[in-house]
């Protein structure tokens, strides 16, 4: 029979998980969103266009579609390419939908890239991450948190 400390660790455990991938699927990105609103706008040329199956596909098990956009810049006379349309993800599982907002970005055209000035090698074409979408973040890390600890917090409001 799991004592108490086996449950215990096993709960703060799950949370630790639960938090991981909460920051690595939105978290990080959404940082480098805020981040890229001071990067440096640079014209780029459109080398590719379609949908590919986002990554939070295989995860949901679930087709869901998003736009697969490439392109090519130039810093400081360097070539670099990138293929982030936007930081943060998000999944259509409308694949007319995810193929209109590919079909903005022809093969061919120039679009406007924002790139990081101290590593020009990263680039978005969408900083679509705004207060909201961080305020959400935030509390469902605190949302976690407080299910992680709610027995610790519960005897410390509730004394026997």
């Amino acid at each position: 029979m799991p004592t108490f400390w086996f449950w215990f660790a096993l709960q703060k455990s799950m949370a630790v998980l639960v938090l991981v991938a909460l920051w690595r699927y939105l978290g990080e990105p959404m940082l480098l969103g805020l981040r890229s609103r001071h990067w440096t706008p640079v014209q780029a040329r459109v080398t590719r266009s379609g949908i590919r199956e986002s990554r939070l596909a295989a995860l949901i098990r679930r087709n869901s579609q998003v736009p697969d956009v490439a392109y090519g810049y130039e810093v400081g006379g360097r070539r670099f390419h990138g293929d982030r349309h936007p930081f943060l993800e998000i999944p259509s599982w409308d694949a007319p939908f995810a193929t209109r907002l590919a079909a903005q970005y022809p093969v061919g055209s120039t679009v406007q890239v924002f790139v990081d000035p101290k590593r020009p090698e990263r680039s978005v074409i969408s900083r679509n991450v705004g207060t909201f979408d961080v305020v959400c973040f935030v509390l469902l890390a605190l949302m976690v948190l407080f299910f992680a600890f709610i027995g610790e917090i519960l005897t410390l409001v509730l004394p026997r």
